[in-house]
């Protein structure tokens, strides 16, 4: 019998939740390499067949009808779920280049799917991005990028100033950051910030 996977469910009359991890032969106790033995009333006795060790971590936890990843790299390594990241962030990039916002297109692209890490990132932030989703002109873009400490020095703009031209890996990480609206100016001490966290108010 050939085991891939492990599953344990833990439940009561009404909740149910599921783990699941990746079987690696490791986790196959097999008779050769260890003596095993059971209780077996008031004596030990020797057990002769293989056992399945499970160390108590868990790559992947369902609860309530919702997955929650435990561990992304079986995704990718095991189960082509790389495949899946660079189909959604490719999907992503052909609606940025609707929008026209950038020259380099070819380097944006590579920039995504050499990395699935870069990808995933990419996917997030345009799922999410207010910048998208409020459709901030062109102009107004630029118009921020070279008034901005930050950004003016990693962004490089064409000479009509209309596009932003992405050459560089660097270029190319603000550009995702730029999105994602990670650049906010206090009112209070006019100082400007990097922030991940945004809080609506």
């Amino acid at each position: 019998m050939t085991i891939y996977a492990i599953i344990v469910k833990i439940s009561n009359s009404e909740h149910g939740i599921y783990l699941y991890t990746k079987f690696y032969p490791v986790n196959l106790i097999r008779h050769s390499k260890v003596i095993k033995l059971v209780k077996s009333d008031h004596q030990l006795e020797k057990f002769d067949d293989e056992l399945v060790q499970i160390a108590g971590k868990f790559d992947i936890l369902q609860y309530n009808d919702k997955y929650y990843i435990l561990n992304y790299e079986i995704l990718e390594k095991f189960y082509q779920f790389t495949d899946v990241i660079l189909e959604r962030a490719t999907s992503y990039f052909e609606e940025i280049t609707k929008v026209k916002i950038i020259e380099g297109e070819d380097k944006l692209f590579s920039y995504l799917v050499s990395n699935p890490s870069h990808a995933s990132k990419f996917i997030k932030v345009m799922s999410s991005s207010i910048v998208i989703k409020k459709k901030i002109p062109n102009e107004q873009l630029i118009s921020f990028v070279s008034s901005n400490p930050k950004l003016k020095d990693n962004i490089e703009t064409n000479e009509d100033k209309t596009k932003f031209k992405l050459k560089t890996n660097n270029h190319c990480n603000f550009f995702i950051k730029l999105l994602d609206d990670d650049f906010l100016k206090s009112e209070l001490t006019q100082e400007e910030y990097e922030t991940l966290a945004k809080n609506n108010v």
